[in-house]
C-alpha cells in the first residue's frame, strides 16, 4: 500500500539506506568488471552464446533481488519474496556456470545469502550456503588444475557468504529489538499522557466537591441569614443589607458556575494518541483523529488506548507492517476506533492473548470488536464503545 493521498511520504530509515547501498556496491564490484572482460572477449573476437547468457543471467539477478531488498513502495510483496530469493539464486548460479573462468560471479552469492536472512529460516539459508559453495568448487575444480586452489576459492565464498548471512541475521535481530523499544516507549508515553489527564481531571473534581461542599454551603447560609436580616432589617440598615444579599446570590452563582465547568471538562483522547504516536519510528502511524475528541470517562480512555497500543504491536510483530491508519471518531455518541495496518494480513484469525484482551477491554464498557483480514491485505481492527457525555 503506498498511503492515502495527501499524507506524508514515508522517510527511508538511515539502516535501509545503508543496506541497500552496500548491496548495490557488492553489485557493482560484479558488473564492472565482467562488463570490462565481456567487452575485451567481444574485441577479441572469442565471444559466445556463454557471454550472452552470462550477462542476461546477471541482469535477471538484479531485478529479481534489488526489489526485494527495497524499502516499500518499491519491494516486493512479502508473498513473492521467496520466489525473488529463488530467481536470484538460479540466475546467480546460471551466471557463474556460464563463464566460470571470469571468477566474480560467485560473489553474487554473498547477496542471496544475506538476502536469504529475511525470507527464509536460519537452517534454511544455511543449505542454501552448502548448495551454493558445491557450486563454486565444481566450477573451480572444472577451471583450475590445482585443486587446492579450488579448495581455497570454495572456502573463500563460503566464508563470506556465512559472513553476509549472520551480520543480517544480527542486524534484523538488532533492528527487533529496537522495534519492541520503540512500541514499549510509545505505549508508557501514552499511558503516561492518559495518566496525567485522568489526574488532572480528578484533581478538578476534587476541587469542584471542595467548593460545593465548604464555600457553597457557607454561601447559601450567608444568603439565607442575608434573607432574614432584610426582612427584620429597619431604616437606614435596610438598604445595604439588601446590597449584602445581592452580592451573596451571585458569588453563590458563580461558584456553581465554576463547580459545573470543572465537572465537565474530559479527557483529551486526541493528545494522548498524539503522544503515543509521535516518537514511533515504525510501524509509520498515520493519525485520523478530530483535535476536538474527548471523553469524560478515564476507563473508556483507557480502553481505546489499549485498542491502538495492542494494534501497533501486532502489526509489528505478526504482520510485519510498515504502516497503521488508526482513525477514532464519535458517531451518535458512540466512539468509533479503527486500526488498519499494510502487514501480510492472514487467511484464519486466530485470537491470542492480545486479541483476547482487547476483546475482553471492549465487552467490559459495553462496546463491541470486530477483526478482519485476508493474506497481503493487512490486518484491521474495529471497535464501538458507548461514550459517556456530550459530543464532541
Amino acid at each position: 500500500m503506498n498511503g492515502r493521498p495527501g499524507e506524508a511520504p514515508r522517510r527511508l530509515p538511515r539502516s535501509e539506506l545503508l543496506a541497500l547501498l552496500a548491496a548495490g556496491a557488492t553489485f557493482a564490484a560484479i558488473v564492472v568488471p565482467t562488463a570490462l572482460i565481456v567487452a575485451r572477449r567481444v574485441a577479441d573476437g572469442e565471444a559466445g552464446v556463454a557471454d550472452i547468457v552470462h550477462v542476461a543471467a546477471i541482469s535477471t539477478f538484479a531485478v529479481a533481488f534489488f526489489p526485494a531488498v527495497a524499502p516499500q513502495p518499491w519491494s516486493w510483496s512479502r508473498r513473492a519474496e521467496p520466489w525473488a530469493l529463488l530467481s536470484a539464486a538460479l540466475t546467480a548460479t546460471i551466471a557463474v556456470l556460464s563463464l566460470p573462468q571470469v571468477g566474480l560471479s560467485p560473489v553474487l552469492y554473498i547477496l542471496t545469502a544475506a538476502l536469504a536472512a529475511h525470507v527464509v529460516t536460519a537452517r534454511a539459508a544455511a543449505w542454501l550456503i552448502v548448495g551454493q559453495s558445491s557450486v563454486v568448487l565444481l566450477t573451480a575444480l572444472a577451471v583450475y588444475d590445482e585443486p587446492l586452489t579450488a579448495v581455497v576459492q570454495t572456502i573463500a565464498y563460503g566464508g563470506f557468504q556465512v559472513f553476509a548471512l549472520t551480520t543480517t541475521l544480527a542486524l534484523l535481530g538488532e533492528r527487533g529489538l529496537r522495534h519492541r523499544l520503540a512500541l514499549a516507549n510509545a505505549e508508557l508515553s501514552g499511558a503516561r499522557a492518559l495518566l496525567e489527564a485522568a489526574s488532572r481531571q480528578g484533581e478538578r473534581l476534587r476541587i469542584a466537591r471542595e467548593l460545593h461542599d465548604l464555600v457553597g454551603h457557607h454561601l447559601t447560609a450567608l444568603s439565607l441569614q442575608l434573607e432574614v436580616a432584610d426582612h427584620v432589617a429597619e431604616g437606614r440598615a435596610r438598604e445595604p443589607v439588601g446590597r449584602a444579599r445581592a452580592i451573596a446570590r451571585l458569588l453563590l452563582a458563580d461558584v456553581r458556575e465554576v463547580v459545573s465547568d470543572l465537572r465537565e471538562r474530559e479527557i483529551d483522547l486526541s493528545a494522548v494518541l498524539r503522544t503515543m504516536a509521535a516518537d514511533l519510528p515504525r510501524p509509520q502511524v498515520i493519525l485520523d483523529v478530530p483535535d476536538s475528541l474527548a471523553v469524560d470517562d478515564p476507563e473508556r480512555a483507557q480502553v481505546v488506548l489499549r485498542l491502538v497500543q495492542e494494534a501497533l504491536t501486532n502489526a509489528v510483530r505478526h504482520g510485519d507492517a510498515t504502516r497503521v491508519w488508526v482513525s477514532v471518531c464519535c458517531e451518535e455518541g458512540t466512539l468509533v476506533v479503527e486500526a488498519r495496518d499494510d502487514g501480510s494480513g492472514t487467511s484464519e484469525i486466530v485470537a491470542g492473548s492480545g486479541l483476547r484482551g482487547m476483546t475482553e477491554r471492549v465487552l467490559a464498557v459495553g462496546g463491541e470488536l470486530r477483526f478482519d483480514s485476508r493474506p497481503a491485505q493487512g490486518f484491521t481492527v474495529r471497535a464501538r464503545l458507548p461514550r459517556l457525555g456530550s459530543a464532541a
